[in-house]
């Protein structure tokens, strides 16, 4: 059996065998990839309602405010549950909603570019996982990134060729207007 004395930092012997240096180690290293995760998942999830609020993204947003809400002038609108949350619906018209979700993490990744992911779920039921990325500028906000359940729409800010997307495939995404 190989013997491996460590000395720790105040001068005190911290493992005379190989095993228990190996065991130490491997006990800070898990110890450190522990505190990463948390501290990386603390950041990913932060607090949704501060970062979008931050930014001035929270309220109603459509293609044209002067218009009452249709399916082809759809208003989105954010708003807080509390302190922390943020949901967001799809509404159609005045009183008729087609999506409804709970955006869980907003990070900013730009200066005028913040991520969100959110889950969603249709008027018809079907639930959606979406992670956005926003860009703004001033009273507008623009998708530049999308992935509906994992599968990419939008990239570099053109709709991309899929079947969701239908016509749009190719065409640059509009820009949408803070209503309030």
């Amino acid at each position: 059996m190989a013997v491996v004395v460590v000395i720790g930092v105040s001068g005190q012997v911290v493992c005379r065998r190989r095993e228990s240096f190996i065991l130490a180690i491997g006990s800070v290293l898990l110890a450190l990839l522990i505190g990463a995760s948390s501290m990386a998942r603390a950041q990913a999830g932060g607090d949704v309602r501060a970062v979008l609020g931050k930014h001035g993204l929270l309220g109603i947003w459509s293609y044209n405010c002067g218009q009452r809400p249709t399916y082809t002038n759809r208003y989105s609108v954010y708003r807080p549950l509390d302190e922390r949350r943020v949901q967001r619906d799809e509404m159609v018209s005045p009183t008729q909603r087609i999506g409804v979700g709970v955006v869980e993490s907003a990070v900013d990744v730009g200066p005028h570019d913040v991520e969100i992911t959110a889950t969603r779920k249709s008027d018809k039921g079907v639930e959606y996982r979406d992670v956005l990325t926003l860009h703004f500028e001033s009273n507008r906000r623009r998708t530049m990134e999308h992935s509906e359940n994992g599968k990419k729409q939008i990239a570099a800010g053109r709709y991309l060729k899929t079947r969701e997307n239908g016509t749009l495939g190719g065409k640059p995404v509009d820009w949408v207007y803070k209503c309030e």
